[in-house]
This record gives structure tokens, C-alpha cells and sequence, in this order.
């Protein structure tokens, strides 16, 4: 049987709307997490406590975000099932799958630096690929523009389906755990990575929550005083940050009726008469 349809854009920013404290929590918890990398890279390597130090501190912050953004996605993905389903129920779940989670960022590390990897080939590969295309069409492409060929495929895959992937898998491994990462778990999620609607709600989203915030904070507008200049900073910067917890936890929400979407409805039993 096929699974349902994924349903309209309303039904996830409502979801968002009826669950308004997570963006409180998003505003003040990822601040701490900000501050709290600050004070890591302030940590010298000087002596060999600074080093134990270092590291537990890494370790904190990387299970706090984990904590932070897994109970995220285990929320929208419970709230599209049962409306009254809480925050703080969330994070109470997510604490027992924090092992799988751990795993799951890991793969996402990996996915990433081999994207880097890949982009960091794209100029020497250029020179071979101009020299192809040149041949085989019989006009001269420039090695410039045979870079930009090159690149277009690996923005897409680093910002838009690397992304989509993984939050489908971490939206399957913030309630279902290491289930979602073998088995029917997995064809779960990777049956929704063919859906064309949650690729480009995935590069709007990931758009509006890295693209304007950058815009924003790179804006600098001309006002006379330094009182006027750090007020523009100050609205900017709020813009900014309010706008990428935004798209954030709408793009969380889509996901996550996107992967209760992908799951079977349950089997019930015929009744005897």
C-alpha cells in the first residue's frame, strides 16, 4: 500500500504556531551553545588539563546540540500523529536515542567533509572537463565555465540533498533510534528522498534560514552615530537570528510529516462476528 500524501505546507506551519515555546527554547538555548564554543576555542592547549578540559567541553556541546535539535525533530515528528504531544516529552525521549544520535551526527560529519573533499577537486577537474566538452562539441569551453558546471552539482548536493537526507534519517533516529538506521527503517526514509516537493521546500527553507540571515548581518546601512549604528546592528542581528530558528523549525516540522507520511498505518484486525 502506498504511503499517504505528504500533506499541505499549513498543516507543518501550524504545527510550528501551536508549538511556539520550542522557538524560546531555540533562541536561548543555541546562544548558550554559541557561547559555550566561544569559551572552548578560548581554552589554551598549553598543559594537559586544558586538553581533558577541551575535549569534555567538545563532548558537551556536541551532545547538547544532538539533545537540542534530535528532541526538534522528534517533536514535529510526534506532533503531526498527536497534537498533544510536548516539548518536554520530547526531550525526555530523545535522551534514550542519544547513542544512535551520536552515530547519526557522526555520518553527517563524514557526509560533509567528503562533500569538501569533492568541492576542493571541482578546479582541477575543470582544465580536464574544458578539454573534454571542447572536443566533443567542437567549440572551445572555457575552463571557467566548466568550473561553474562542475560546482552546480555540488552546491545542490551540499545544501539541499545532503541536508534533506540526513534530516530524514535524524527525524527516523529521534523516536525509532538504531532501528532507524538498519531495515525497514531505513527504506522508510530513503522512499521519501524521491519526493520532488521536499527537495525544493528543503532549498527554500535552507535559503531563507543561511541566505538572508547573511544578508542581513553583511547589510551595513549608513546612519550617522555610533548609538544609530549599533542599534541598526542590534535589529539586524535579532532579524537574522529569529529568521534562521524560524526556517529551522518549519523545515524540521516538514520533515517530520514528511517521515510520518512514509510510515505504514497500522494493521487492524477484522472483527468476527
Amino acid at each position: 500500500m502506498n504511503a499517504p500524501r505528504f500533506g499541505s505546507d499549513r498543516v507543518a506551519l501550524v504545527a510550528v504556531w501551536r508549538k511556539r515555546r520550542i522557538f524560546a527554547l531555540h533562541a536561548v538555548a543555541n546562544l548558550t551553545l554559541l557561547g559555550l564554543v566561544w569559551l572552548w576555542l578560548s581554552i589554551p592547549e598549553s598543559r594537559a588539563w586544558h586538553l581533558l578540559l577541551s575535549a569534555l567541553l567538545a563532548a558537551a556541546i556536541a551532545l547538547g546540540a544532538l539533545w537540542l535539535h534530535g528532541a526538534t525533530l522528534h517533536l514535529f515528528r510526534r506532533v503531526h500523529q498527536d497534537e498533544r504531544s510536548g516539548v518536554t516529552d520530547s526531550f525526555r525521549a530523545t535522551l534514550r536515542v542519544l547513542p544512535a544520535l551520536l552515530v547519526w551526527g557522526a555520518v553527517g560529519g563524514m557526509a560533509f567533509a567528503l562533500i569538501g573533499r569533492i568541492e576542493d577537486l571541482v578546479p582541477i577537474l575543470s582544465e580536464w572537463t574544458s578539454s573534454a566538452l571542447t572536443f566533443l562539441l567542437r567549440r572551445p569551453v572555457s575552463p571557467e565555465r566548466a568550473e561553474m558546471m562542475l560546482a552546480i552539482p555540488v552546491v545542490v548536493l551540499r545544501w539541499v540533498a545532503a541536508p534533506l537526507v540526513l534530516l530524514l534519517l535524524g527525524s527516523a533516529v529521534s523516536e525509532e533510534g538504531f532501528d532507524a538506521l538498519r531495515g525497514r527503517g531505513l527504506d522508510r526514509v530513503i522512499g521519501r528522498v524521491g519526493r520532488i516537493g521536499l527537495w525544493w521546500r528543503c532549498a527554500i527553507l535552507v535559503s531563507v534560514g543561511l541566505g538572508l540571515p547573511s544578508v542581513l548581518v553583511r547589510w551595513v546601512p549608513e546612519f550617522e552615530g555610533m548609538r544609530a549604528q549599533g542599534a541598526s546592528m542590534t535589529v539586524r542581528f535579532l532579524a537574522a537570528y529569529s529568521l534562521a530558528i524560524a526556517a529551522w523549525l518549519v523545515l524540521a516540522s516538514i520533515i517530520g510529516r514528511a517521515g510520518r507520511a512514509a510510515e505504514s498505518p497500522p494493521v487492524i484486525a477484522p472483527s468476527v462476528r
